[in-house]
Protein backbone atom coordinates (compact mmCIF):
# COMPACT_ATOMS: atom_id res chain seq x y z
CA UNK A 1 0.00 0.00 0.00
CA UNK A 2 1.49 3.23 -0.54
CA UNK A 3 2.20 5.90 1.54
CA UNK A 4 -0.51 8.24 1.98
CA UNK A 5 0.17 12.09 0.51
CA UNK A 6 1.08 14.85 2.90
CA UNK A 7 -2.45 16.11 1.70
CA UNK A 8 -4.20 12.72 2.02
CA UNK A 9 -2.77 12.41 5.50
CA UNK A 10 -3.95 16.42 6.15
CA UNK A 11 -7.54 16.03 4.83
CA UNK A 12 -7.58 12.86 6.75
CA UNK A 13 -6.60 14.57 10.39
CA UNK A 14 -8.86 17.88 9.65
CA UNK A 15 -12.31 15.08 8.34
CA UNK A 16 -11.10 13.54 11.79
CA UNK A 17 -11.09 17.11 13.87
CA UNK A 18 -14.36 17.82 12.08
CA UNK A 19 -16.32 14.55 12.99
CA UNK A 20 -14.75 14.75 16.74
CA UNK A 21 -16.85 18.19 16.82
CA UNK A 22 -19.77 17.15 15.39
CA UNK A 23 -19.98 14.22 17.61
CA UNK A 24 -19.25 16.66 20.49
CA UNK A 25 -22.22 19.06 19.26
CA UNK A 26 -24.95 15.91 18.68
CA UNK A 27 -23.82 15.31 22.41
CA UNK A 28 -24.44 18.40 23.40
CA UNK A 29 -27.39 19.06 21.91
CA UNK A 30 -28.57 15.68 23.20
CA UNK A 31 -27.82 16.62 27.00
CA UNK A 32 -29.64 20.09 26.23
CA UNK A 33 -32.78 18.29 24.81
CA UNK A 34 -32.89 16.30 27.82
CA UNK A 35 -32.84 18.76 30.37
CA UNK A 36 -35.50 20.52 28.22
CA UNK A 37 -37.82 17.34 28.32
CA UNK A 38 -37.14 17.35 32.29
CA UNK A 39 -38.16 20.71 32.68
CA UNK A 40 -41.18 20.37 31.13
CA UNK A 41 -42.09 17.30 32.77
CA UNK A 42 -41.40 19.10 36.02
CA UNK A 43 -43.46 21.93 34.59
CA UNK A 44 -46.40 19.74 33.89
CA UNK A 45 -46.01 17.69 37.12
CA UNK A 46 -46.05 21.01 38.79
CA UNK A 47 -49.84 21.97 36.81
CA UNK A 48 -51.36 18.73 37.14
CA UNK A 49 -50.70 19.11 41.30
CA UNK A 50 -52.30 22.53 41.03
CA UNK A 51 -55.35 20.95 39.35
CA UNK A 52 -55.72 18.25 41.72
CA UNK A 53 -58.24 18.91 44.11
CA UNK A 54 -57.51 18.69 47.50
CA UNK A 55 -60.39 15.57 48.56
CA UNK A 56 -59.57 15.77 51.93
CA UNK A 57 -60.57 19.45 52.35
CA UNK A 58 -63.49 19.35 49.50
CA UNK A 59 -65.60 16.89 51.60
CA UNK A 60 -67.42 18.61 54.63
CA UNK A 61 -69.61 17.45 57.01
CA UNK A 62 -73.47 18.32 56.59
CA UNK A 63 -73.38 20.74 59.91
CA UNK A 64 -70.52 22.66 57.69
CA UNK A 65 -72.56 22.59 54.64
CA UNK A 66 -75.61 23.83 56.98
CA UNK A 67 -73.43 26.89 58.11
CA UNK A 68 -72.33 27.88 54.25
CA UNK A 69 -75.49 27.36 53.40
CA UNK A 70 -76.73 29.38 56.13
CA UNK A 71 -73.76 32.32 55.13
CA UNK A 72 -74.69 32.51 51.88
CA UNK A 73 -73.26 29.81 49.55
CA UNK A 74 -74.10 28.86 46.03
CA UNK A 75 -76.06 26.00 47.01
CA UNK A 76 -75.89 22.99 43.66
CA UNK A 77 -77.90 19.68 43.60
CA UNK A 78 -76.52 17.47 41.41
CA UNK A 79 -79.10 15.39 40.97
CA UNK A 80 -81.37 14.00 38.41
CA UNK A 81 -84.63 15.30 37.70
CA UNK A 82 -86.55 12.49 39.06
CA UNK A 83 -84.68 12.74 42.13
CA UNK A 84 -85.57 16.23 43.23
CA UNK A 85 -89.07 15.55 42.75
CA UNK A 86 -88.43 14.58 46.67
CA UNK A 87 -87.62 18.36 47.46
CA UNK A 88 -84.25 19.98 47.30
CA UNK A 89 -81.95 22.29 49.66
CA UNK A 90 -83.88 25.84 49.57
CA UNK A 91 -82.59 28.31 46.96
CA UNK A 92 -80.61 25.39 45.69
CA UNK A 93 -80.15 25.28 41.64
CA UNK A 94 -80.11 22.20 40.34
CA UNK A 95 -77.73 20.78 37.68
CA UNK A 96 -78.05 17.09 36.88
CA UNK A 97 -73.72 15.94 37.28
CA UNK A 98 -73.62 14.82 33.64
CA UNK A 99 -74.83 18.21 32.26
CA UNK A 100 -71.97 20.65 34.77
CA UNK A 101 -69.50 20.50 32.00
CA UNK A 102 -71.87 22.44 29.90
CA UNK A 103 -73.45 24.78 31.98
CA UNK A 104 -70.49 25.96 33.86
CA UNK A 105 -71.48 29.92 33.17
CA UNK A 106 -74.64 29.20 35.53
CA UNK A 107 -71.92 28.83 38.90
CA UNK A 108 -70.37 31.81 40.28
CA UNK A 109 -66.74 31.86 40.45
CA UNK A 110 -66.67 34.51 43.57
CA UNK A 111 -68.91 32.57 46.07
CA UNK A 112 -68.53 29.47 48.15
CA UNK A 113 -70.64 26.85 46.69
CA UNK A 114 -71.53 23.91 48.47
CA UNK A 115 -72.66 20.20 46.38
CA UNK A 116 -74.90 17.73 47.19
CA UNK A 117 -76.04 14.40 45.65
CA UNK A 118 -78.25 11.32 47.38
CA UNK A 119 -75.12 9.99 48.82
CA UNK A 120 -72.27 12.15 48.29
CA UNK A 121 -70.38 10.24 45.18
CA UNK A 122 -71.17 12.24 42.38
CA UNK A 123 -71.29 15.75 44.28
CA UNK A 124 -67.40 14.74 44.93
CA UNK A 125 -67.43 14.33 41.39
CA UNK A 126 -68.69 17.32 40.52
CA UNK A 127 -66.45 19.19 43.19
CA UNK A 128 -63.51 17.92 41.53
CA UNK A 129 -64.34 18.73 38.58
CA UNK A 130 -65.37 22.76 39.21
CA UNK A 131 -61.72 22.32 41.17
CA UNK A 132 -60.21 21.47 37.63
CA UNK A 133 -62.16 24.26 35.76
CA UNK A 134 -61.08 26.82 38.32
CA UNK A 135 -63.12 26.66 41.24
CA UNK A 136 -61.58 26.45 44.48
CA UNK A 137 -64.24 27.32 47.30
CA UNK A 138 -65.92 24.05 46.49
CA UNK A 139 -67.48 21.90 48.80
CA UNK A 140 -69.10 18.35 49.16
CA UNK A 141 -71.32 17.16 51.30
CA UNK A 142 -69.99 14.02 53.01
CA UNK A 143 -73.47 11.45 52.61
CA UNK A 144 -75.29 13.67 50.67
CA UNK A 145 -78.82 14.63 51.23
CA UNK A 146 -79.30 11.71 53.13
CA UNK A 147 -77.10 13.06 55.70
CA UNK A 148 -77.61 16.79 54.97
CA UNK A 149 -80.78 18.16 56.09
CA UNK A 150 -80.34 22.26 56.40
CA UNK A 151 -83.59 24.26 58.75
Amino acid sequence: MPARSFFGRLVDRVTGRAEARLREEEQKLARERERLRQEEQARLDDEMRRRIPPVDEIIIAPADATEKWAAGAFVLDVREPYETAHGIVPAARVIPVGQLERRLDEIPADREIVIYCAAGVRSLDAACLLYMRGFTRVYSVDGGISRWRPA
